[in-house]
Formats: structure tokens, sequence, C-alpha cells
């Protein structure tokens, strides 16, 4: 990713709320990354400790937490995003120390942000900026979240395309403004960015089970798996039970052939290297209970055995366990969910 962003002429910004490890952080500083986005004030507190000091808060502008953002501001170049006129109007009123700003747009995932054919809110938000000296626009922000749902390389690309189309506009009418967007999906699959100035993947890090499906990576390059003990086995049903639930995968899905899945199981070897089985996959999933169906031409595991397991959100997994390893068995602290 680096490369292609630097073929590019782009910045590379990744999202950090994949990993969350300011360990993992220094793999992207050996590959010339200087620059960072995160989801919370709490994960850019957490990075800027570790020597971070050009993040983006990916997230809407939240009034509750203008003393936290102010007092980082202090530290670091801290960059919020602002989805609505109302967010830029408080905020314009309220910052007291120097704040870079994006103006978050709806370029077709109806999330959160300005629609981008909302020129008049647009304009009116840039011109409220502007009254606080302490604030400075820098441009527009958007991620095409709908590539998610995608189900192949080609509806990444065109997801792309139309996204894309609702941004440019606004480059023309405000020139000098940067454009910043990230999706895993779009970012693994385009090779032209010219039209953009940043992006923001985040997933890609370790990518996962949903990722592989639609054409974002290949199986072998999923870097992360959950390691579950199998706890009971019911041959009769092809089914066994596994340690890892809701609480560990979160509840995310992918379908394949009408069928609702929740990970990709298989074994592992003596270095804990996973080897996925060809359609075997965790069916449901309840607290603490994952259900593993296994296909008829494959022996089933004994009771104790380690299962590994592809989550199908590798960001929404990692937040549920705050605590990773290597294949060499180091650990890695991960910054763990705070509200």
């Amino acid at each position: 990713m680096a490369i292609k962003a630097s073929q590019n002429n782009v910045l590379l910004r990744p999202h950090f709320k994949t990993h969350r490890s300011a360990k993992i952080a220094e793999w992207y500083r050996e590959e010339g990354i200087t620059a960072c986005t995160v989801s919370s004030v709490r994960m850019a507190e957490y990075f800027a400790q570790a020597g971070w000091n050009d993040i983006t808060i990916a997230f809407p502008f939240n009034r509750w937490e203008l003393d936290k953002i102010n007092e980082l501001s202090k530290r670091i170049r801290l960059r919020l995003i602002l989805s609505s006129l109302t967010a830029a109007e408080y905020l314009a009123q309220t910052a007291t120390q120097k704040l870079h700003i994006f103006i978050e747009i709806d370029a077709g995932y109806p999330r959160s942000g300005i629609p981008a054919s909302e020129n008049s809110e647009i304009q009116a938000c840039i011109d409220v900026i502007s009254t606080n000296v302490n604030l400075k626009f820098d441009g527009f922000l958007s991620h095409f979240g709908n590539t998610y749902s995608s189900r192949n390389q080609e509806e990444i690309t065109s997801l792309w395309h139309e996204s894309l189309q609702k941004l440019l506009p606004l480059k023309r009418l405000f020139p000098g403004a940067l454009i910043s967007v990230g999706d895993t999906p779009s970012c693994s699959i385009i090779e032209d960015f010219s039209d953009v100035h940043e992006i923001r993947p985040g997933n890609f890090v370790f990518y996962d089970f949903m990722q592989t499906l639609i054409g974002s990576c290949l199986p072998e390059q999923v870097g992360v798996t959950v390691l579950c003990p199998v706890v009971a086995v019911y041959k009769e049903r092809r089914q066994a039970i596994i340690y890892g639930g809701a609480v560990h995968f979160s509840k995310d899905s992918v379908e394949i052939s009408g069928k609702r899945l929740f990970g990709w199981a298989g074994t592992t070897n003596d270095r804990l290297t996973p080897e996925y089985i060809p359609g075997c996959y965790v069916v449901s999933l309840s607290q603490e209970h994952g259900v593993v169906e296994f296909p008829q031409n494959v022996d089933m595991p004994e009771e104790g055995q380690i299962l590994a397991i592809m989550p199908v959100h590798s960001c929404l997994t990692v937040s549920c366990l705050n605590k990773a390893y290597t294949p060499e068995g180091e650990e890695v602290e991960m910054l763990a969910v705070s509200f």
C-alpha cells in the first residue's frame, strides 16, 4: 500500500482503528509513513503518546470531548471532521487551539456527512470555519463504505468511480481543497489515485474473511486469525463447539450460497500458522459459543484441539480481544476499547 501511494504521489494516512497498537504502528514508520487516522479522541491520545504527531480523527466532531480536543491539539497537528453546519457553528464558537478541519462529504454511503450536491451548506460550513482564527479548512473527507457490500472487484471499481465523480465538482469549486478518501476494498483494487490527495485504508493491515470474498485480497494475505479451543464435538451433525463467540468476534457475517457465516475455520501447524479448510465455517455464534460445521470429507477435531478462525471483520475482532501474538509468540498489546 505504501508503494502504491508513493507511485501515485498521494499521502497514505492509514486508519489505525484496525490494529489499535503502538507496536504495530511502528511497522508503518518503517515504510516511511508519518501520519495516521483514528476513530476516537482516546485513540488519538494513545497514538500521540506513542509519538505520532499528525493525526486525523475520522469520526464526526463530538462537542462533549472539546476540552480533550483542545488539550491534545496543543501537542500535535490534529485534524477533525465536521459533518454538519451545526457542528461547524459550535466549533467556531468554542475552539481555543489550532485545529485543522475536513468537511465530511456523503458521496453515496449515507452514514454521516453533508451530501456532495449540497454546495450551499458546504460553502456555509467553510464560511463559518473562517470566522475562528484557530480553525483551518483543509478540504473534504469521504468514506466509500458501500464498497464493503460489493461481491467482486468489478463492483468495487464501479463504486469507486461513482463515488469519486460526486467529489470531483468540489475539487473544482474549491481550488486548493484536499480530497481524502479511504476504504480498504477500493485502495486494494484501484491503481490510479490521481484525483485525490490522500488515502486512508485501515483493514488492509490484516484483511479478513469478508475481504477475501469481495476480492480485496487472497486468503493467504490475511494476517489475523483467532485460536479457539474445541470444547465439544457432535459427529452426528458434523459440528464442533468452540470457545469463541460474539464477545470475541462480534456478530458481523458474510453470506455464501444463501447461508450466513461468521468465520472460516481451519487447523494449525506447530507454528500456529492457520490452514483453512474449504467449506468449514462458523455457522452460529452466541455470547461465548461458536458452532463450527465440517464438510463430510474432513476429519472431525478432538475436544481440546485448537482451531484457527479467520474473522469476518478483523477491525471488530481486534476491538473485542485487545491483545494479539505474533507467530513467534511475542505479545502485542492493543488499546482497549473505552468510552
